[in-house]
């Protein structure tokens, strides 16, 4: 017999009305696909539910009507004349707060199934549902990149049995559009699934408008950044170099002057039309011609510029603007941003850098660490993350286990900062030969080491003042 307590508690009320909505969803999106199909004539709804009444025996009807004698209940024992599912009158009181047990919930979904639609249908594409609820429980978790994962699996599936996902596209969609994981490339992936969600729908509902101007708003967006890069690319700034003052005032003028216009976008019904730039993102493309232009003053004025203009950018600019922060000693303003953006996407690794760097500058190696495992756990290839947790463990004076953790991020990625970390850690373990080929290979290059790391090559600043003071950075 089960314990009892497991019947009462908010948190079990939770935990089922949580599960039974993900059912409900699924129910909702399969009924109103199938009502579409049963519109244009597809299925045969009344015809399948004919056959199955013509099955029934009049013997077995009459079986069912007859009343009960006495059972006995399956969790508390004692014998009942009220009840069903072998569960007394009182049990199954206690249990509509309880989670349902997995058969329950299988006879619950095969009672909605067939009401509305062949059951064969169902079990047909099960595994399309299951992809779907996976898709829809890991972004209501916060896991986007599963979900993404997920929902193009479900995706996959119905478009290989022609079956409609309009509600797959759209959802996904704003998944993409949470994190913009692949930049440009993922603004056109927003507009692509939405534009497949509004071809694939048979009425266009009122509800769909949010996800039409989510498509487009990408579209502007990508539109918007080519129109920077064709001011950048103009051949009279083909000689520019960051020391060029003047230059370097024509052409931020001249993005600035962005502002105001339009862009030609072809929508996500197919319209060509002109939009408004985006000016979030022409701030950001701002931000990104004076930070190459090591003009990191006025780069950090155009990051907070969009944080201002577009708080939901995330992706465009938290990450870049809590680096800043951290740099001008505003520790509050980067663990609120860090703590956004692990809130938005759980697996995406910019979060725990963050929360790593902002613990190590604190002198605290061990917190350092703690955020670069659990980002590794969710992204354990990830040559950011290994490269944090190197220099935690050096923080801690554990150089050893800083090498293992360097290497690995090495044998996945090669830049710069990786490298200048790696030059540290060799030096502490006294690795004179690997330091000098580590630095003679960047200066192949061109690159060459960092002044920092030439200060502290030099004897005047240590290892952990290179890791704890400032922004504990290399460079």
């Amino acid at each position: 017999m089960e314990d009892k307590k497991n019947f009462n508690g908010q948190e079990n009320t939770e935990e089922l009305n949580k599960e039974l909505e993900n059912i409900a969803e699924i129910f909702r999106q399969q009924l109103a696909e199938t009502t579409e199909q049963y519109e244009k004539g597809e299925i045969n709804i009344s015809a399948d539910l004919t056959n199955q009444e013509e099955n029934l025996s009049s013997a077995s009807i009459e079986e069912n009507l007859e009343p009960a004698e006495e059972f006995f209940c399956e969790e508390c024992g004692e014998s009942y004349t009220i009840g069903k599912e072998g569960l007394c009158e009182n049990c199954l009181e206690e249990m509509r707060g309880a989670p349902l047990k997995f058969r329950y919930i299988i006879m619950a979904l095969l009672i909605g199934v067939s009401a509305f639609f062949p059951m064969r249908s169902f079990w047909e594409n099960v595994e399309g549902y299951a992809s779907a609820y996976e898709a829809k429980a890991n972004g209501a978790r916060g896991k986007l990149t599963s979900a993404l994962t997920a929902y193009d699996d479900a995706i996959a599936f119905f478009e290989g049995k022609e079956i409609n996902a309009k509600s797959l596209y759209f959802e996904s969609a704003e998944i993409v559009f949470k994190e913009m994981s692949s930049g440009s490339a993922s603004m056109s992936d927003v507009a692509s699934r939405v534009s497949k969600g509004l071809e694939s729908s048979f009425v266009v509902m009122p509800t769909y408008k949010k996800y039409e101007k989510m498509g487009d708003e990408s579209l502007v967006m990508y539109a918007t950044m080519q129109k920077f890069y064709d001011v950048v690319n103009k051949a009279e700034y083909a000689t520019y170099t960051i020391d060029n003052e003047n230059m370097y005032n024509s052409i931020m003028a001249e993005i600035e002057s962005l502002i105001g216009t339009t862009v030609e976008i072809e929508s996500v019904k197919g319209e060509v039309r002109n939009e408004p730039v985006n000016e979030a993102m022409v701030r950001f493309c701002q931000y990104m011609f004076a930070y190459t232009s090591e003009k990191q003053e006025s780069a950090s004025k155009y990051l907070e510029m969009v944080y201002e203009l577009k708080p939901e950018y995330l992706w465009l600019y938290a990450y870049e603007l809590s680096l800043a922060s951290i740099k001008n000693g505003d520790i509050k303003t980067a663990e609120k941003l860090a703590e956004e953006l692990v809130k938005t996407n759980a697996e995406d690794a910019d979060g725990y850098n963050l929360f790593s760097i902002i613990s190590r500058i604190s002198d605290d190696g061990k917190k350092a660490l703690e955020w670069a495992e659990k980002g590794l756990e969710k992204n354990p290839q990830n040559a950011e993350l290994l490269r944090q947790k190197a220099m935690a463990y050096a923080v801690c004076g554990d150089f050893d286990n800083a090498k293992l953790a360097v290497d690995e991020a090495l044998s996945y990625e090669s830049y710069g900062l990786l490298y200048y970390t790696s030059i540290v850690i060799e030096n502490e373990l006294g690795n004179t030969q690997t330091v000098e080929e580590t630095v003679s290979l960047l200066e192949t290059y061109g690159v060459g080491v960092s002044e920092k790391i030439r200060n502290y090559l030099d004897g005047n600043i240590t290892a952990e003042q290179l890791f704890t003071e400032g922004t504990g950075e290399v460079e």
